[in-house]
């Protein structure tokens, strides 16, 4: 029998920056989330027609925060495929 060594080749190992980790998108989360709060906690200032634009762009920051913490907590817990029933 042939014995085969990968070691040293990387093959099958996940690095950190290699964009799967999960650790990624839970540091986007974060990062979303202090955004949001950051633009909540200092108001409102400048032109009020601006308002209802200003409004959306938080709530999409929080709405994509728990989209990214969602898809790492799915990735933390081991899970890579959706096995569907019928």
């Amino acid at each position: 029998m042939e014995e085969r060594s990968d070691a040293g080749t990387g093959a099958g190992e996940s690095s950190v920056l290699d964009g799967s980790a999960h650790w990624w998108w839970a540091l986007g989360s974060g990062a979303q989330i202090m955004w949001g709060v950051r633009l909540i906690r200092r108001g409102y200032a400048g032109d009020v027609r601006l308002m209802p634009l200003k409004a959306f762009g938080v709530a999409s920051l929080f709405v994509g925060s728990l989209a990214t913490s969602s898809f790492a907590i799915v990735r933390a817990t081991g899970i890579h495929t959706v096995r569907l029933l019928y």
